[in-house]
C-alpha cells in the first residue's frame, strides 16, 4: 500500500516573507509604549552559547500580542539566518510555523490564551517566561520593593516577596532609580518601562 503523500508543503524563508515579514514585527513592537492598562511579557534570549539576556515588551491590547506572535514563531527567521550559509539556509522549512501561525489567526483570543501560548512556546535561543498586567506591578508593596533592592533573582527572592520571576526582575531595575515602588509614581514607572527598563535588563 501506497503511503499518503503530505499536504504539508516546505516553505523556506521566500515562501515566508512573501506572507510576512517577522522581522518587521519584531521591530514595531520594539516601539510599544505601556500605560497602565497594558499587558507585559517577560523573555530572555540567548546571547551566545549559555549568556542570557532578558527584554520586557509591552502590548497595549490581547490583540497587540496576538498580532506580535508572528515574530516569535518565526524567530530563526528574524536571528539566525545572517549567521547560515546558502545550503543551511536551503534546508530551513517553516512550514510548521506557518500551519501554527494560520490556526492562531482564525482564534479568538483572551488573555488566558496568551498565557497559554507563553507557557507552551517552544523557541530556539528564546525563553517565554511570563505575560502579566502592568496593573500587577502597581500592586507590590514598599516592602516587597525593598527586599529587590541590590539583589539577583534566586528562588529565596520569589519565596521571600511573594512575587513572580518577571515582577521581582522588574523591581530589581527599577530600585536603581527610584526609592519607592511603581504605585508611588505611576507616570515615572511607565515612563522607565518605555524609556529605560531594557537597558537595565540586558
Amino acid at each position: 500500500m501506497s503511503k499518503k503523500k503530505s499536504s504539508i508543503k516546505k516553505m523556506s524563508i521566500e515562501d515566508l516573507h512573501e506572507i510576512l515579514d517577522p522581522s518587521a514585527i519584531w521591530e514595531n513592537a520594539l516601539g510599544n509604549e505601556a500605560n497602565e492598562h497594558s499587558f507585559y511579557l517577560y523573555q530572555l534570549h540567548n546571547y551566545h552559547h549559555d549568556t542570557w539576556g532578558a527584554h520586557l515588551w509591552t502590548f497595549n491590547s490581547v490583540e497587540d500580542f496576538k498580532s506580535f506572535t508572528p515574530a516569535l514563531i518565526f524567530s530563526d527567521a528574524i536571528n539566525y539566518v545572517d549567521n547560515l550559509n546558502e545550503e543551511q539556509i536551503e534546508e530551513l522549512d517553516f512550514s510548521s510555523g506557518y500551519a501554527e501561525y494560520l490556526k492562531i489567526i482564525k482564534e479568538n483570543w483572551d488573555e488566558a490564551r496568551c498565557i497559554e501560548f507563553v507557557k507552551t512556546y517552544d523557541g530556539y535561543d528564546i525563553k517565554l517566561i511570563e505575560f502579566g498586567r502592568i496593573s500587577s506591578l502597581f500592586e507590590i508593596s514598599q516592602e516587597a520593593f525593598d527586599q529587590c533592592r541590590n539583589e539577583s533573582i534566586s528562588e529565596e527572592l520569589l519565596e521571600r516577596t511573594g512575587l513572580t520571576e518577571a515582577q521581582c526582575q522588574i523591581m530589581i531595575q527599577y530600585s536603581n532609580v527610584s526609592e519607592t515602588p511603581p504605585q508611588s509614581d505611576k507616570e515615572g514607572f511607565l515612563e522607565f518601562l518605555n524609556e529605560d527598563i531594557n537597558d537595565y535588563l540586558c
